[in-house]
């Protein structure tokens, strides 16, 4: 949907709008709609809470009090066993799904900088376009025209990089003693 088509009846829908997951979500294999799933299922908040329910059950039903055959006498083996088999699975299922989540959230990051960059270089174009026509037209401008030649330039992203990286490169050596 090209933007003309978006703004005809006001503002965009949110439907209209690049959704960076849905878009992913579409080519998903089954076994990644399996980990989504359960990972979505595995950090509601009331997971813990009905597992710190489940062993306070466990150990009552267990206690020799109650029942003169447990199944799973203190200090409940069986139960730090099937725990202990568990853990590991739910905590891989877990950092998948936030993998993943950190995956979408790099590609919408990415998709904003490009965004953001090709904004710049239209804003760079009506600029120069005003100043032609400001030109041709006989206006004097009443800005400092040291800063509008500045803003009329092109910004380069990579110039804009290397900057970053000598910046972020003195910050290490200044709070570190040592290069990033």
């Amino acid at each position: 949907m090209n933007l003309e088509d978006m703004w005809a009846n006001g503002s965009p829908k949110q439907d209209d709008i690049l959704n960076v997951r849905a878009e992913i979500q579409k080519d998903r294999r089954p076994l990644q709609k399996l980990i989504d799933n359960l990972g979505i299922i595995l950090t509601h908040p009331f997971i813990p809470l009905f597992l710190i329910l489940f062993q306070i059950i466990w150990a009552i039903i267990n206690l020799e009090l109650l029942i003169k055959n447990n199944f799973d006498p203190y200090p409940y083996a069986f139960l730090a066993t099937i725990t202990s088999g568990i853990s590991p699975i739910l905590s891989i299922l877990i950092l998948m799904n936030q993998y993943r989540n950190s995956s979408i959230q790099e590609l919408r990051e990415e998709i904003s900088l490009q965004m953001m960059v090709h904004a710049e270089q239209e804003i760079t174009m009506c600029i120069r376009m005003i100043h032609e026509i400001q030109q041709q037209l006989n206006i004097k401008s009443t800005q400092d025209t040291d800063i509008l030649k500045k803003m009329e330039q092109v910004v380069d992203p990579e110039v804009i990089m290397k900057n970053v990286r000598i910046k972020l490169e003195q910050y290490g050596e200044n709070r570190f003693g040592t290069g990033v």
